[in-house]
Formats: C-alpha cells, sequence, structure tokens
C-alpha cells in the first residue's frame, strides 16, 4: 500500500480560486484527520471540479498526478446506472480537449472513452423528442465549447475521430449566427475533408469574412500561448503530490492511500497510470516483487516513462531484475494474461518475422514469426494467415517486451524504426553492456532509457527476509558469502537519500554505465556471472524445511551453495578456493555424498528423485506427418470413452475390428466406425446413465474431432501437389523413416511440448551446438519453476500450463573444443550450472572398472593395473604422445569403458589376454583366438569378423602388400572388437575407402558410401520427401537409415569436408547405443547388429576445405591411422594391377617421387601431392595395360612419357590450333580427355 501526499497549500489555493457554491472542498480542509469516507468526497469534489471549464486547468496545473484519477470518475459518473448523462458528457469532453497538450494520459484515455461513448457534438442529431428528455445542469455547456473541443480532439489525432464519428450533423453549423461556432465547424470539416491548404482557404472565405478569420486565428493564437503557459505552470507544481509507501493504518490530513483511487487506475510509485480491467480490492503482488527503495526509484521512472506513452529500454547488467519490473508493471496495470504481455527473446540470428519462441526453423521460414506468415493448418493445402508476434501487440493493444534488443539483427531494428517513431510499441528490454557492432544503436534517439542497477547489501537482506522468513536469523550470514564472491557490487553507489525517485532520462540521453571495478572480475566465472538470480536460487532451495537448530542444516546450506555458485568452475583449484571461503562462514569440512539406487526411487546425498525416464528434445512445428500419428490419440480417446459408455467385454469383437482396421491403415473404415458409435451413444444410450451429463459432453467434443479428422483425411486425398512441396522445403529439416501412407501437414506437439505438459523430463544434448534461435525460445522456460512456452507458430497465445514434475536438463562440452562456443550469458545465466570432471579418481576408477569385469572376478592387482595403465597413458597423451597426425590423443571415460566392455566379453576366454588386445597394438599372441559362439563369423589375420548376408569373396585384383596386411590387421582387430565406429585417416590414395570395401567383400557384407563436401546437407544421410506418380508425398529412405536397418555397412567418405551441425547429429548414431532419433515422427531408429560405420579423411589444413573435427567427435570413433605405401610396394602393385614391367614400374615411381619432391620444396596449396597422386599414377599405368600391343617394335616407354599427366609437350597440334597458347592446365586438360 503507497500514500499519495496532496500538497495542503495547493488544495487551500484551489479552494479560494473556486467560488462559494463548492464550499466543499474548504470544509474538509479544515478537518485535522481524513477519514476514508472524507477522502472519498474530496477526491469526489475535485472531480467536479475537473469538469468546470473555468477551473479544469487549475486542477491539472497543481493535481497533476491525479488527473487521470478524476477523469476516470468522470467517467463512471457519466456512465451511472446503464445511461449516458449528456450533461456531464459534454462537459468532460471539453475538459479532456483542454488537457490533450498537458498530461500525457489524456490522449489514450480519450480513446478509451470515446470508444463507447457518443461524439462531443452529439446534441446536433437529436430530435426535438431527445432534446427535450436531456437534463442539463444549470450552467449548460455553449454549443461554441463543444465545436472548440471537437477541433482540439481533430488536431490530436484527426486520422482516428475523423472515422469515428458521423460529421453531417455539422454542416448545418455553418449557416449560425454565432462566428466561433461557424468557424470551429468550418475548421472540422476542411480536415475531415481533408483539404489543401489553398482548398481550406478558399473554403473559409466564403464562410467567415476577413474581420472573422483574423479573430479566429487570434483566439487560436492566444489558445497556443496560453497552452504553453500551463505547461510550464504544471513543471513548475512537480512537488504539489508526494509519494510514500505506508506501514500504519493512520492516516492524517493530506494523504490519499492507493485504495481510494478508483477500480480503473493504480498508484505505482506516485504514478497513476491507466488498469485495462478493473482493480480487485484483495489484490496482493502480483509477481513477488519485493518493493525496496532502489526497485520503487525503477518502477517510478519505468511508470512514467510508461505513462508519456513511449518506448522504454531498460539497461542493466544481467540478473538485475529488469524482466521483473516490466512483468510487474503489466501485472499491476491489468496485463495479467499471456496474451496482453508478450515477450520476444531477440538474438544475432532473429530475423524480422522471426520469433524466438519457435525452434527448428531455418532463417527463410523464421522470417516470417515476428511479423507475420501463412501457416498451413490440419488440412491439406489450406493455407491461415498468422499475425505475428509484433503485429499482436500492435493491432490489438498489448504490450510487448523485446529482450537483449541489443542482439538484434539490423532488418528487426528497420522494422522497430517506423513503430517507434509513431509512438506505438510500449516495452522493450535490454542488456547492459552493448556490443560494439550493435545495430541497436539506431534506435537510441527513440527511447525513454531506464538504468536498472543492482542492489545494495541491506536491499537484498530486505528481499530475503521477505520472500523467505524462515531465513532471517541467518541472512546476514548468506549474504556475507554472496557479497564476498561477488566483490564490491552491492554496495550503495547512492549518496543520496533513500526513495528518492530520480531522474528518468528522455530519449536520445544515453543511460550512465556504471564502470566495472576489479572485484567485479572475481565473478566473472568463466564466462558467468553470478547474480541475484543465483543467490534467490540458493535460498529458494534452502528455504524449505529449514530449522536453524539442526546440525545437519549447515551441511545442507553449504551443498546447495556449492551447486549454486561453484559447480560451475572447470578448474578444481577454483572450486576448492570458494568452497573453502563458503564453508569458512559455516564452519564445514569437505564429505562425499552417499548414492542409493532403489527400485523406484534414487538417493543422492540430501535429495531423494523418483526413477523417470528423459527423452531427446523438439519443439512443435508444422511438418508432413503419417495418418498413424494423427489416428493414434483419437483411436486411444475413442475407446477410452466406449469403455465409459459401454460392456468392454460384451463390445471385445467390435473393439478387435477397430484394431484391425488401424493397424491395416484403414483410415476411412476406422472413421466410419468410430462414426456410428458416436452418433448412436449422443441419441440414445446415454438417457440411462447416471453420469449422462458428463459422457454427453465428451462424446460430443470427441464427433467434433472426428469430423475434423474426416476432413482432414478427405483433403490429404485431393490434395495439390505444390501445397505440400511448398512446406516441405520450409519445414522439413530431419526427414522420418518411409510410410507407404500419403502424408498431411500437421501441427503435433514435439517431445518438449509434451515434456513440458506431461512432466516429464529432459536432456538437451550438446546445446551449445544449437542454433542461436532454438536456444534464445528456451529462455521463458528457464525462468523459474513457472517458466513455459508459447508456440506462436500454432496461433497459440497462451503459453502452455507447465506440469510441475517438469525438468530440464543440458550438456555440453566447454567451448575450448572446435566447433564448441559459450552459451549466451543471458541463456547460461538461467541453469544451474555444473562442470562434471574428469573421473581421475583412483577410487572411483576402481568401482567402475570392478562393476565392468564383474562377471570376471579379476584380482586386485590386475584392477590396480588397469587403473595405473589408464592414468599413466592420460599422463603421457598430454606431455610426449602424439597419433599418426601428430596430434595428442584424447583418452577419455568412453574410451576406458569400451575396453572394459570388450574385456567382460573375454572373447579370447583369458582375461589378460583379451585386456592385451584391446590397446590395439600390431603385435599380440600368437594363440588364436576362439571362435566365438552364436554367430558366423569369418576368419581374418588371426581374429574373427561377423559374416554378411552375402556370400565371402575376395577380389584378386586388389593387391595386399606388407604394410597393407598391417592396415587391414589394425582394420580387422577393431572390427572383430565389436561395432564401434572407426574413423581412418591418411594421405590421399593410400587405400582407406578400398581396403575397407575388401573387407566388406572378404566377410559378404554389404557395403554402401556416401561422399562428404562442403555442403554435406542431413538429409543426404536420413533421406526427403518427395511425391509419387498420384501427387502423394513420400518419405524416401536415405542411405544411412537403410544401412541400419539392413546391418550394412557404411562408408562416410571425406569426413572432415562435411558441415560440423551435420556431423554433430550423428553423435546419438556414434555412442554405444547406436540409435537415431528422426524427430519428426519421434521414432528411434536401432541399429541391425551388423550395421558398422566407418569414416575416412584427409589430414586437415595438407587438403583444402579439410577442418579439424572437435575432439569430443572423434573421441566417438575408433582411430586408425593409414601411412604411405613404400616406394617398392608401389611398384608391386603397379606390375601386378596394371601388367607393367617392373622397369617401367621403378621409371614411374621415380617421377611420382621427383614431382612430389618438387612440390614439397613450394607447398603452397596441396603439399607434395600438389603435381601427382597415387590415383593419378595408376591412371597413368592403366594406359599401358590398355593400349593394344601389337606393334613388338614399338617403344612403350615413349607412349608412356607421352600419355603422362603432367608432361609439358604436347606432340601433334594441328595447324588450326597453332595459335593457341599451351599452358600447363590446358596441357593436362587436353591429355586426360584424350
Amino acid at each position: 500500500m503507497e500514500n499519495l501526499e496532496l500538497s495542503l497549500s495547493s488544495l487551500a489555493i484551489i479552494s479560494r480560486h473556486v467560488d462559494k457554491s463548492h464550499h466543499e472542498l474548504s470544509q474538509y480542509l479544515a478537518k485535522q484527520i481524513w477519514s476514508q469516507q472524507d477522502r472519498q468526497c474530496i477526491l469526489g469534489c475535485l472531480a467536479q471540479l475537473l469538469l468546470e471549464k473555468d477551473y479544469t486547468l487549475l486542477i491539472a496545473r497543481h493535481l497533476r498526478p491525479l488527473v487521470l484519477d478524476l477523469l476516470e470518475r468522470n467517467a463512471a459518473r457519466v456512465r451511472a446506472g446503464g445511461r449516458i448523462n449528456h450533461d456531464l458528457h459534454e462537459r468532460l469532453c471539453v475538459a479532456l480537449s483542454k488537457l490533450l497538450g498537458i498530461h500525457p494520459d489524456v490522449q489514450a484515455f480519450a480513446a478509451r472513452y470515446f470508444a463507447a461513448a457518443p461524439p462531443v457534438f452529439q446534441r446536433l442529431s437529436f430530435s426535438s423528442e431527445e432534446s427535450a428528455a436531456v437534463q442539463y445542469g444549470p450552467r449548460r455547456m455553449k454549443l461554441r465549447d463543444l465545436m472548440a473541443a471537437t477541433l482540439r480532439f481533430l488536431h490530436s489525432d484527426g486520422a482516428k475521430f475523423r472515422v469515428l464519428w458521423d460529421w453531417s450533423p455539422c454542416v448545418s453549423q455553418l449557416l449560425t449566427s454565432d462566428v466561433m461556432v461557424r468557424g470551429s465547424t468550418a475548421h472540422c470539416l476542411s480536415l475531415v475533408s481533408r483539404m489543401t491548404d489553398n482548398q481550406k482557404t478558399i473554403f473559409l472565405r466564403k464562410v467567415l469574412s476577413n474581420d472573422e478569420i483574423m479573430h479566429m486565428k487570434i483566439k487560436a493564437l492566444e489558445e497556443t500561448q496560453q497552452l504553453e503557459v500551463e505547461k510550464a505552470l504544471v513543471l513548475a507544481n512537480q512537488g504539489s503530490v508526494m509519494w510514500r509507501q505506508e506501514k500504519a493504518n493512520k492516516y492524517t490530513r493530506g494523504q490519499v492511500v492507493s485504495e481510494d483511487l478508483s477500480q480503473s487506475v493504480v498508484a505505482v510509485c506516485g504514478v497513476v497510470l491507466p488498469r485495462t480491467s478493473p482493480r480487485q480490492t484483495d489484490q496482493v503482488n502480483p509477481k513477488d516483487l519485493v518493493l525496496v527503495d532502489s526497485t520503487c526509484r525503477n518502477l517510478r521512472r519505468l511508470a512514467l516513462a510508461v505513462a508519456s506513452q513511449k518506448a522504454v529500454l531498460l539497461e542493466g547488467p544481467i540478473g538485475c531484475g529488469k524482466t521483473a519490473l516490466v512483468e510487474f508493471m503489466a501485472a499491476v496495470t491489468g496485463h495479467t494474461k499471456a496474451s496482453e504481455m508478450l515477450k520476444v527473446q531477440l538474438g544475432d540470428q532473429t530475423d524480422s518475422k522471426t520469433d524466438s519462441k519457435v525452434t527448428h526453423l531455418t532463417d527463410v521460414c523464421a522470417h516470417q514469426m515476428l511479423l507475420g506468415m501463412y501457416r498451413c493448418t490440419d488440412i491439406p493445402g489450406k493455407f491461415v494467415w498468422q499475425p505475428g508476434t509484433l503485429t499482436q501487440a500492435v493491432s490489438q493493444g498489448h504490450w510487448i517486451l523485446l529482450e537483449d534488443i541489443d542482439h538484434a539483427p539490423l532488418d528487426v531494428i528497420s522494422v522497430l524504426l517506423p513503430l517507434m517513431e509513431n509512438r506505438k510499441m510500449y516495452y522493450s528490454g535490454g542488456t547492459w553492456y552493448r556490443p560494439q557492432a550493435s545495430h541497436a544503436a539506431l534506435l537510441d534517439k527513440y527511447w525513454t532509457k531506464v538504468p536498472v542497477g543492482n542492489m545494495t547489501r541491506e536491499e537484498l537482506k530486505k528481499v530475503l527476509t521477505t520472500r523467505y522468513p524462515g531465513l532471517t536469523v541467518v541472512a546476514d550470514r548468506l549474504l556475507d558469502i554472496y557479497c564476498q564472491l561477488t566483490g564490491e557490487r552491492h554496495e550503495d553507489p547512492d549518496p543520496a537519500r533513500p526513495g528518492s525517485p530520480g531522474p528518468v532520462e528522455g530519449p536520445g540521453v544515453a543511460a550512465p554505465v556504471q564502470p566495472r571495478t576489479a572485484e567485479d572480475k572475481t565473478s566473472a566465472l568463466e564466462g558467468r556471472a553470478l547474480s541475484l538470480r543465483d543467490l534467490l536460487k540458493w535460498c529458494e532451495r534452502i528455504s524449505s524445511n529449514f530449522d536453524s537448530s539442526s546440525s545437519a542444516t549447515a551441511q545442507r546450506v553449504f551443498q546447495e551453495a556449492l551447486d549454486c555458485f561453484t559447480a560451475m568452475l572447470s578448474r578444481s583449484d577454483s572450486r576448492l578456493r570458494m568452497a573453502e571461503v563458503i564453508g569458512s562462514k559455516l564452519n564445514i569440512s569437505k564429505e562425499k555424498p552417499g548414492i542409493s539406487l532403489e527400485e523406484l526411487e534414487v538417493s543422492v546425498g540430501r535429495v531423494t528423485l523418483a526413477r523417470k525416464q528423459s527423452p531427446l528434445v523438439q519443439m512443435a512445428v508444422y511438418k508432413p506427418v503419417d495418418h498413424k500419428l494423427i489416428l493414434l490419440p483419437l483411436r486411444e480417446a475413442f475407446e477410452d470413452l466406449f469403455s465409459q459408455t459401454y460392456s468392454r467385454k460384451q463390445n471385445l469383437t467390435f473393439l478387435g475390428h477397430v484394431q484391425t482396421c488401424f493397424r491395416g491403415k484403414r483410415w476411412h473404415d476406422l472413421l466410419k466406425l468410430m462414426d456410428h458409435v458416436c452418433k448412436s451413444a449422443l441419441t440414445k444410450e446415454l438417457q440411462e446413465k447416471s453420469n449422462a451429463a458428463l459422457l454427453q459432453e465428451q462424446w460430443e467434443l470427441l464427433a467434433v474431432r472426428l469430423s475434423q479428422t474426416q476432413q482432414q483425411i478427405r483433403a490429404c486425398d485431393t490434395a495439390m501437389v505444390f501445397a505440400f512441396v511448398e512446406v516441405t522445403m520450409e519445414t522439413t529439416q530431419h526427414p522420418t523413416p518411409p510410410v507407404p501412407a500419403s502424408h498431411d501437414f500437421s501441427n503435433m506437439y514435439g517431445t518438449l511440448a509434451q515434456a513440458v505438459k506431461k512432466g516429464e523430463w529432459i536432456l538437451l544434448d550438446e546445446i551449445n551446438l544449437a542454433a542461436p534461435e532454438t536456444l534464445e525460445c528456451l529462455s521463458g522456460l528457464l525462468e523459474g519453476t513457472a517458466g513455459s512456452l508459447v508456440l506462436l507458430d500454432r496461433g497459440d497465445t497462451e503459453p502452455l500450463v507447465r506440469h510441475p514434475d517438469f525438468r530440464l536438463f543440458a550438456c555440453m562440452n566447454p567451448a575450448t573444443d572446435v566447433g564448441k562456443r559459450n552459451l549466451p550469458l543471458g541463456i547460461r545465466n538461467r541453469f544451474t550450472e555444473l562442470y562434471m570432471e574428469e573421473l581421475e579418481n583412483e577410487g572411483d576408477l576402481r568401482i567402475l572398472v570392478t562393476d565392468y569385469l564383474k562377471g570376471l572376478n579379476p584380482h586386485r592387482n590386475i584392477t590396480q593395473g588397469i587403473i595405473s595403465f589408464y592414468l599413466a597413458i592420460r599422463k603421457e597423451a598430454c606431455s610426449r604422445l602424439v597419433d599418426g597426425t601428430g596430434h595428442r590423443p584424447h583418452y577419455s571415460l568412453r574410451t576406458l569403458c569400451r575396453a572394459l566392455k570388450y574385456v567382460a566379453l573375454n572373447p579370447c576366454h583369458n582375461m589378460q589376454r583379451s585386456l592385451f588386445l584391446t590397446q590395439l597394438d600390431r603385435s599380440s599372441h600368437p594363440q588364436p583366438i576362439p571362435e566365438p559362439s552364436g554367430r558366423t563369423c569369418v576368419p581374418l589375420e588371426g581374429y574373427w569378423v561377423s559374416q554378411g548376408e552375402l556370400e565371402p569373396a575376395l577380389d584378386p585384383t586388389y593387391i595386399l602388400t606388407d604394410s597393407v596386411k598391417l592396415n587391414l590387421r589394425d582394420l580387422v582387430r577393431v572390427v572383430s572388437a565389436g561395432s564401434h565406429p572407426v574413423l581412418i585417416q591418411g594421405e590421399t590414395s593410400v587405400g582407406k575407402t578400398s581396403l575397407i570395401r575388401w573387407l566388406a567383400l572378404a566377410t559378404g557384407n554389404q557395403c554402401v558410401r556416401i561422399n562428404n563436401h562442403e555442403h554435406t546437407d542431413i538429409q543426404e544421410y536420413i533421406g526427403c520427401y518427395s511425391s509419387d506418380d498420384r501427387g502423394k508425398l513420400l518419405f524416401k529412405e536415405g542411405v544411412l537409415i537403410d544401412a541400419m536397418r539392413k546391418g550394412y555397412w557404411i562408408i562416410l567418405d571425406e569426413l572432415n569436408l562435411a558441415p560440423t551441425d551435420v556431423l554433430e547429429a550423428l553423435n546419438r548414431l556414434l555412442d554405444d547405443n547406436r540409435e537415431l532419433f528422426v524427430t519428426e515422427t519421434q521414432e528411434v531408429i536401432k541399429a541391425h547388429p551388423r550395421f558398422m560405420l566407418f569414416a575416412t579423411q584427409n589430414p586437415p589444413g595438407l587438403y583444402g576445405g579439410r577442418k579439424v573435427l572437435s575432439r569430443a567427435f572423434r573421441n566417438r570413433f575408433v582411430e586408425l591411422h593409414f601411412d604411405e605405401l613404400p616406394s617398392n610396394e608401389l611398384e608391386i602393385i603397379l606390375h601386378q594391377r596394371c601388367s607393367l614391367p617392373p622397369s617401367y614400374c621403378s621409371k614411374l615411381v621415380r617421377v611420382m617421387q621427383e614431382l612430389q619432391s618438387l612440390r614439397r620444396g613450394s607447398s603452397v596449396f596441396a603439399g607434395k601431392h600438389g603435381f601427382i597422386t597415387l590415383r593419378d599414377l595408376f591412371r597413368w599405368a592403366d594406359r599401358y595395360r590398355l593400349e593394344q600391343q601389337t606393334d613388338d617394335s614399338r617403344d612403350w616407354l615413349q607412349h608412356l612419357a607421352d600419355d603422362g599427366p603432367f608432361i609439358d609437350s604436347i606432340a601433334g597440334v594441328p595447324e588450326e590450333f597453332r595459335h593457341v597458347v599451351w599452358t600447363q592446365g590446358m596441357r593436362r586438360l587436353a591429355v586426360l580427355m584424350w
């Protein structure tokens, strides 16, 4: 509750100026204490005085903050009894017209009032009977005052009132004898008819004489001068009404409490604002906002900016409460519905037609969400216009909050510029530090800026004790910990008195930015700063069942502090240092939590949770779907309602028929069955039921769903092909598995939306690889325990109802790896962040190894040896070890677990030997490995490889030299050890792909291949939609899905040429669960047991376009490196494969080596292979094999020289081409074509 303290001197001035007929005001001023009835009478008396044209400006001059309340009181009086009081209506219109240029709220009030009220000149359209029925007061408003007021309204907003009112009754006033009425009417009609200056001059000369025109101009000039004087007087009387928060219930003379005001207004820190809905008497703080001094100052600045009808920019650090201030202001002014307060999270990738609440959209599709777009409906081929968030807010008068406006791209700014010039947008949020290249600088001159800083320590204490009364006794100690972690950020920077309202910056004035101190840097915890949000999160956790007398409370407070303040740090020494700071304040020592797993719950330390499943994430989006996904929930609803109405046992045959139609995809028959039962239930069967009314309502709802589904299915059979293709191009990014039936476009709830509604748990894996617009959509969902989503592409304006059990988790690798980036600070700060260290503790590793090998019962020495080897190899990898490409290898927990998983199978029937084989060394025990049982295998190089469906065969043209056999042995060892993905890296033409294909042929496995390039799309792996000959949209499987289903081997050639986002989409497939999640159908495809994934690539750096793969991505593969083949083996391959004489083979190899040496000396573009590769060498040798060797006297060595791709001379150039200058490139092209 707050008090508006009226200046008694101002009230005395008003009392002296009014005549004796209004003596009530002076009577109340004589009282020492005002009761509630007295205060209401005083406000009523002032409202009456406001309608007197002689006192209107006087009241507005001395009581400006109360003008809106007085206007609302008069508007209620005008409509009292359900009829318009025309006398009060005319007085109110005249008063409004005089206040238009003085009070900023009057313009908006007039727009609301005249939406349901007659025009100012309503008396002109009265008949004689209606005029006689109107009762006027003793001082009836003159017609000249009404027409002058009408002219003022036209000047203020001519476009609105020109259309709102019927101006035909005013034409008759052009003939009246009153000069002022005639002149005002003429000016009004000239504005209504949009006359030009020349036309207006001619028109006025026909209605008025020259003296009368001059008289009108003088009157207009005097009114303008009076208006300027009144503006100055209003500014000079800023102290006429003060405000303060009042805790006592006794009020002295001169105070008006907020409850005394009209139900249509609300006082916000001394500023009276209109409400969109009447204020409730039992209304409490709608957003649980604690009104400390700085919050009140910020709210007052914000309220003044709102009252001025200008766009507002709130600037401040992350977590200082900018969004909370706007939400509080929206709530107290009646914008309580989600549709009345729209939020848009802007970002670098947000387009002028995008809304960040929609995910998985391309830039072209997302470009349509801020302003609007045509979207498809459940009926194929039908499109409707869906206004965007900004369009809805502007057209319906809602408030819009643009968060992170400083990150908005230029096209969003270009949309906002004309909007802000016309002062049609209300709110916008921003952040404290603006990027140097921010396009938001173009909007600087249009903002009313409100700086929002951090709270002081005393204010923080008041917030904690107010929101969490149970923590009052420990509030100081909690703040000691928080302030020590955040530095001097919460010291009081303003020596001014508490509660001082402070100035509000005008448009174009830069907001003061507090310099960052050295202590501030202590909270910059590796890209994530501590904020008030973290403090409140900590207090929220510990406030539940807080007992200051319990000895375990301090331990619980300490553990929660570690989670909220230190768990995000990657360095253990930093975490330990901060933990010591916290522990020193709480007298806590280090303790390891216990873990307990039971059938229905799991306990980790102080936390006990129910055991649930966690799906992957996807938002709702329009996409092609199978009819099965639409009819499945409809069939389930039908069967559930059928069981409530009829006996299930007596109708098993009918229900079985329903199941048969569904499984056979006989959709029309299924809908006929359900429709028949629905009509039958609605006609007669429900009359005998006790709950007939409830069943009647449920069957009627089901009938509506059935009708919509039937229409959808029928339209799908006849829809035009281009309608499907057009939407598919925009919305389908992750194709679905094939289905034989046609598809239609439907907005299905994705996994994330379903989880929010059903209370499931969601895991966002590799969250820092997600597109910025996808991340920005999560901001509302992360805002506390009540945050949710608004699916605007469905046309929704209300957020999803969030289930209390819903939980959201996210995982990411640090931004120190290739392709990984930090999360935006606004998103990251909303998470409770935990950093997971590498498992290096020997005790934890012992538990892990023992659990994996529990079936083998290993000796303690073996377990310790595994742990020591793992720790030693990790240490060596950081200092000395390098792989075949010269990079440091990465041994992670995944590497260890894969090795232990293989050892647990004990393929050698000897644990030590099985463990030895996992090291992938080329030397191994001479004893043969026993053949695995339960599957057919092919023996190769001492190992057993699973046989495919084909008959094993050996390629006679493939030459197995010593080096090739060593590579083959490594590859066979990996393949025989399991189904882990294999990455082979080596120079070009060393036989990476050919060796995999040879092994697949030798083991009877079907092998397919995908060649990656810089523009590879995920659809090339999974598949895409296309229409059949009847125009049905069908999904055609990609090579990858086909191989997963059938157990083929697949080779991803040139892996490091593919885009990073495409590669990271394969993460789940590369994990040990070997699954691929198809987002459109929510289907998880599990790989066939024989499925194997191979990838090949050239070393990055030496070859154009090749990039370094991230360490996390590479760690999912078993990596092999193939070295170059020795020259003697190249000669053997040329001789046996190309039937080239050994002497010729030596010469060709020598030429290749000399060319490579030449390129190596000037490595500019492609390393030593810039002139010639092994493929060129084999192609060169094949020319000898393919040539018809009929002439024994032919110089074959010269023939080889002539055919060489890089030989500088071209013999036998025709005469007509002798003028051509044969460059090296042209010579090569000519030889290759020949």
